[in-house]
């Protein structure tokens, strides 16, 4: 559970970062730390 909220707050994180936004290859890792989450 508490690497669900990690990740959450990472995913936040990286959303409020201009450059993690336009940042095609940074929304696959999250992506990708979601999905081994899951």
């Amino acid at each position: 559970m508490k690497q669900q909220v990690e990740i959450r707050q990472a995913r936040n994180w990286a959303r409020s970062q201009s450059l993690a936004d336009s940042d095609p290859a940074a929304d696959g890792r999250n992506d990708a730390l979601v999905v081994v989450d899951e």
